[in-house]
């Protein structure tokens, strides 16, 4: 019996030491921590931020307070404004949501900040209704669930370049096929186990000093089940594509059709709460001329041909941003995860309120 003991203690010993070896090792090659369990699961949108947050998020690079409203929007740490004369809305992914720097600190935030700073006699309430990891069709479906409620004057869709036409077209086949309503249980379980990473290696943190406690491993293993989920996902996304011509080619046509698809209800949706709409372009590695980013820029090209053509407001932020900044090449952004810190924010939050389009969709006077 002893010799059991012992042989368990042993094991547990090495298992920790390896645990701890692996979670240092990643550290040292600046791998990613986990990332906060912000969202939860809805039958509609897929995901959403959790209503009534106020939750300490801490990584190597910053330490910030994210809070929502009752919906899930994201609060900032300045006086909520009450009587105010109009509404602006932003939607869109994690750059708007601006993980890693506080509420305040967030381009709609400051945004807000600036206008009523220039409109001394009404006051504009500017909310960010935006979530990380969301693509054009669940930003449509807040707007669908919300967005009469909310009452919006002015409501700014930011198109996130870089990743939005591949998860519209993912989300949109996935959508059609049930792989993401939990109606497919191989990828019911990939959720509950991953869900069980990230609750158990909360809990394990939570009265931990920070130098001890476990960020990179469990993430490590999160992003085996995330892989596993896209594994499973994209089997199903790539057979419905003919294999006798060029799949590459007939993703990226599918993908762009959807997002188009996507941007058209999204602006007649908006239209019906009878508010101005705004879509925004941003990238923010900023290069143009960059050949690797060519397929980011031929969908840019697409979009802008598309607002043109259908007459919808847009502001090509990528664009705006190097006029006024010619020798930056990119946003500044956090070195691991590669969101954009209070500086990056800022640039943006200028370009917007300095653009003549939307002062004018936003009744800012010049």
């Amino acid at each position: 019996m002893l010799k059991k003991v012992k042989k368990i203690c042993i094991f547990i010993a090495i298992f920790i030491i390896s645990v701890y070896a692996t979670e240092y090792m990643l550290r040292y090659f600046h791998y990613e921590e986990l990332e906060p369990n912000i969202t939860m699961y809805d039958p509609s949108l897929i995901l959403r931020v959790k209503p009534n947050l106020n939750y300490m998020h801490e990584t190597s690079e910053y330490r910030v307070t994210i809070k929502t409203d009752s919906i899930g929007c994201r609060l900032s740490e300045s006086p909520q404004i009450e009587n105010y004369a109009s509404k602006i809305m932003f939607i869109g992914d994690s750059f708007t949501f601006g993980q890693g720097v506080e509420g305040s600190d967030t381009f709609p935030a400051l945004l807000e900040k600036m206008i009523n700073k220039k409109e001394h006699r009404c006051k504009v309430k500017v909310l960010n209704c935006s979530a990380p990891g969301w693509c054009t069709y669940q930003e449509l479906a807040f707007l669908d669930e919300f967005g009469f409620d909310l009452k919006p004057d002015l409501i700014a869709l930011v198109i996130f370049m870089r990743n939005d036409f591949e998860e519209n077209g993912r989300f949109k086949r996935c959508l059609n096929k049930g792989l993401l309503n939990g109606q497919n249980k191989k990828i019911r379980n990939i959720r509950k186990v991953n869900q069980s990473i990230i609750s158990c290696a909360t809990l394990y943190n939570k009265y931990l000093p920070r130098d001890l406690r476990l960020t990179r491993v469990p993430n490590l293993l999160s992003q085996a089940m995330y892989r596993a989920f896209l594994l499973t996902v994209d089997a199903d996304y790539f057979n419905s594509f003919d294999r006798s011509q060029n799949n590459t080619k007939r993703k990226e046509t599918f993908e762009n059709e959807m997002t188009i698809m996507a941007i058209k209800d999204f602006y007649n949706s908006a239209s019906k709460y009878k508010a101005n709409i705004v879509f925004i372009l941003l990238d923010p590695s900023l290069d143009l001329n960059n050949k690797e980013d060519r397929r980011v820029m031929d969908q840019r090209d697409l979009l802008l041909e598309f607002f043109k053509n259908h007459e919808y407001p847009y502001i090509d932020l990528i664009s705006e941003i190097k006029k006024s900044n010619s020798d930056l090449l990119g946003l500044p952004s956090f070195s691991v995860d590669r969101h954009l810190h209070p500086e990056g924010q800022r640039i943006i939050a200028d370009a917007i309120f300095n653009n003549d389009l939307f002062k004018k969709l936003a009744g800012i006077n010049n």
